[in-house]
């Protein structure tokens, strides 16, 4: 009788550990992805109409302020400058519109509000004020450029990983020489600020 009742206890306790041990070994689904890769491919794309829309934005300001400058200083050193910042992001700009016709990307036509404000207040400057301020704003624009550039030459879109990767030596071309142009605006106009060493072709 002693040997039944034990061997009834077993069974009564070992049923939870089998029922257990199979439901352990039936096979799970797999977790469903975090991001599927249509999002992140919608995502991406996302990103990049964004970014060539500040890229127009700020080419376009760039080419604004440029002619301001060649109407408004005195000084060649910024003219030269002023003329060498409307070709390159002439060429630029032109690049990026054919990315955006491809690409079914509107681009703006108008200057941003903030762009707006920096000309309505370099208008207002003339002579060297005129000079350092042009020269200032150039050197915070390009910085802020590089950095879009820059994270845009990351871009799993080859096409616009293509076009940050080309443009970026240029807009650093365009920074070093900002900061030179500030660094030396108000003096002896003999100093040449870009020697020929650094001249791009």
């Amino acid at each position: 009788m002693q040997f039944q009742v034990l061997v009834l206890a077993g069974i009564t306790m070992a049923g939870p550990l089998i029922a257990f041990q199979a439901q352990q070994t039936q096979p799970q689904p797999p977790p469903p992805p975090l991001v599927t890769e249509q999002e992140v491919t919608q995502e991406t794309r996302t990103t990049s109409r964004a970014f060539m829309k500040r890229a127009a934005e700020t080419g376009r300001a760039e080419m604004d302020l440029a002619a301001l400058a060649v109407e408004k200083t005195q000084d060649d050193r910024v003219r030269a400058f002023a003329h060498q910042l409307q070709k390159d992001h002439q060429r630029t700009n032109n690049d990026l519109t054919a990315l955006a016709v491809a690409k079914n990307v509107e681009l703006p036509d108008e200057l941003s509000a903030q762009a707006a404000a920096a000309r309505r207040k370099l208008e207002q400057l003339s002579g060297a004020a005129f000079d350092q301020a042009f020269a200032d704003q150039m050197v915070r624009d390009h910085q802020t450029a590089i950095r879009d550039f820059m994270q845009e030459s990351r871009s799993s879109e080859s096409e616009m990983k293509s076009f940050a990767d080309r443009t970026l030596p240029t807009l650093r071309d365009h920074l070093q020489r900002a900061q030179t142009l500030k660094s030396v605006v108000g003096r002896h106009q003999s100093f040449e600020m870009f020697p020929s060493s650094s001249r791009q072709q």
